[in-house]
Order: structure tokens, then sequence, then C-alpha cells
């Protein structure tokens, strides 16, 4: 991602620390007039998966649990006229907002499903998927959204300015001794 495509969009200058190389436009989203993303997901046939499909948005992550439970936000809403055997979830999204789904990836042979992790950036929805077989696989898809998250999540004033100092003594090769002060007065 070039540095200029990464100032023009704050999600996805968020994620630059994130390897986006795998990561794919998802074609079935919609910009809203609010400038929200309406994405449809299509979970599959319920009968091709080993597991429960669902889809959600996710406003944090408890990386205390490893299977769905670990993720904390609101429920996909069901696409009228879905059939059981091709269900469509479709979720509303802020750029910067992520939501993440267990999808239907087998067949009637070798059932079973993968999970998929969207984020909402300016100009599209992204997506990558993740192996959500094992219970490593589960942990692993958690806390990559976890990671997700903290990326997307905005910087408290502390969090900026240590940023900062960090990269001018980086670059400089010096030790800086800062605090904030309270009330906007002086440090004695």
């Amino acid at each position: 991602m070039e540095a200029r495509e990464a100032r023009a969009d704050p999600a996805r200058a968020a994620l630059a620390g994130i390897d986006l190389t795998e990561w794919e436009r998802w074609e079935e989203a919609e910009r809203l007039p609010t400038g929200e993303w309406r994405l449809i997901v299509r979970l599959g046939d319920q009968r091709k998966a080993t597991a429960r499909l669902w889809a959600k948005k996710v406003r944090a992550v408890d990386t205390t649990k490893a299977n769905g439970y670990a993720f904390e936000g609101e429920w996909a809403g069901r696409v009228p006229g879905s059939s059981p055997k091709s269900m469509k979830r479709e979720i509303i999204l802020a750029p910067g907002e992520v939501a993440v789904a267990v999808v239907e990836s087998g067949s009637w042979r070798h059932k079973g499903q993968v999970f998929v992790v969207f984020v909402a950036t300016e100009d599209g929805v992204y997506s990558s998927s993740f192996p959500w077989r094992t219970r490593g696989d589960r942990i692993k898809a958690i806390h990559a959204v976890d990671e997700i998250l903290r990326a997307l999540k905005p910087k408290s004033v502390e969090e900026a300015v240590a940023e900062q100092i960090r990269a001018i003594e980086a670059r400089y090769g010096v030790k800086i001794e800062w605090r904030i002060v309270e009330g906007g007065g002086h440090a004695d």
C-alpha cells in the first residue's frame, strides 16, 4: 500500500501495519447515501458445514474465549427471501468497522467452514479468511480480529503524543522526558 493511499483513508491507514496482501475487495457491498456499506454475506448451506454458520458486526473481542462467543457485537440480520439452503445475512458497516462470519466451504462429502473477517474502509469492504476447524484455528482468528480492532481504535492524546516522541527519539537517538499535565498548566 502506498503512503498516499494510507493517508486518504484512515481505516486503511490503521491497517498499514497489518499485511493486506491476502485481503480481497468484497464485491457484494453497496455504498449507502450515509457513507456506510451494506454488505451481503452468503453463509451457504448449513448442511455442508460441521459448525453453525453465523455473521456478526464486532465492537470488541474477548480473547479469553476460543469460539464465536469471543466476538461482542450485534448479529447480522437475515436477508429477506433467502432460503435455509442458501442463507444470506446483511450487515451495515461504517468505514473503520469490522464484521466476522463463519461461512460454509465444504461439499457434501467434505463438510467444513471458514472464518471471514470484513473491514470497511472509505473505498470499499475488504475481506480475509482464516481456517475455523480446530481450537487452534479459532484462537488464531480471534487474535487476528482483536489486533485489527486495536489498530482501528482511535488513539488517545497520550498514545498519539507517546508515539510521536518515540519516533523522534528513534530518529535522533535521544531520550525525551515528558508527561502530560492535567488542566493545561505547566509541568514543574
